[in-house]
Order: structure tokens, then sequence, then C-alpha cells
């Protein structure tokens, strides 16, 4: 899903968990543990979404997405 691919890009991409995280940019859903299922990080233009795959560790898979699709699942 996620076009980041070189181990930059994830270094990068760890950056916008950990921005969005204390940005409060996220949405808790019914049965998260320590780390929120849905987060959104901007970045040079682009909106990135990230669904949490392991709530007890932190891990997300990302992809970008538009402001619609931002709004109708944060707003």
């Amino acid at each position: 899903m996620c076009p980041l691919t070189s181990c930059s890009d994830r270094d990068q991409a760890t950056g916008w968990v950990r921005l969005a995280l204390e940005r409060r940019q996220f949405k808790f859903c019914d049965g998260d543990k320590h780390y929120p299922k849905k987060i959104w990080h901007r970045a040079g233009g682009q909106i990135w979404f990230g669904l949490c795959v392991n709530s007890e560790a932190g891990e997300y898979k990302g992809w970008p997405i538009d402001e619609e699709e931002r709004r109708g699942i944060f707003d």
C-alpha cells in the first residue's frame, strides 16, 4: 500500500507517525490498546493516512489520501 519503500523513506514515515501522535492527529476506535487505529500527517502538500496494524507495538501501514478522505475519517 505504501509507496515509501527505502530505508530512508521508512525512517521519514516513522517520524511522521511520531508527529501525528504528538499533534493528536488521530482517531481512537473501540478495541484500540496503546495506539490509535487511525492517524494522519501532511507532508509536502500530501496527506498520509496510517492504519495501526499492531496496537501493542505501535506499528502502522500507510498510504496517501486526499483532503476529502481525511475529513471523512477524522472530522
